[in-house]
């Protein structure tokens, strides 16, 4: 299941799991978000949050959900917020995963980021 949530002021975003990615990963508590939509369909709950991203004037996903997701796509930072950058591997993957993509650099809301062994860290 995908959820569409929404951080009122701050963001829109998916997950499929919400207490590790908002509560945990992005330190939001329950009481600062609400659920929008659910759903089993990847391609609609992507689509959605992009065009209600749009709707209430926050910065856009360069690429949808779906493709943050999907590990086939080319290595690098899928989605660079000023509260979070996701990586497309799963957190006990990622120390691997950073380590195959040393040098790589992703544009933020705050500038470039390189990824050197300290941001690594």
């Amino acid at each position: 299941m995908y959820y569409l949530y929404h951080v009122p002021g701050i963001k829109i975003g998916v997950t499929n799991n919400l207490r590790r990615r908002v509560e945990a990963d992005q330190g939001f508590s329950r009481k600062e978000y609400q659920v929008l939509f659910s759903s089993d369909d990847i391609d609609d709950i992507s689509n959605k949050e992009r065009e209600l991203q749009a709707l209430f004037g926050y910065h856009i996903d360069h690429r949808p959900y779906k493709q943050t997701v999907d590990r086939s796509v080319a290595p690098e930072p899928v989605n660079a917020t000023a509260y979070s950058t996701t990586f497309p591997c799963p957190l006990s993957e990622l120390p691997e995963y950073l380590k195959s993509i040393a040098g790589h650099s992703w544009e933020t809301p705050y500038g470039v980021i390189t990824l050197t062994d300290e941001v690594a860290k």
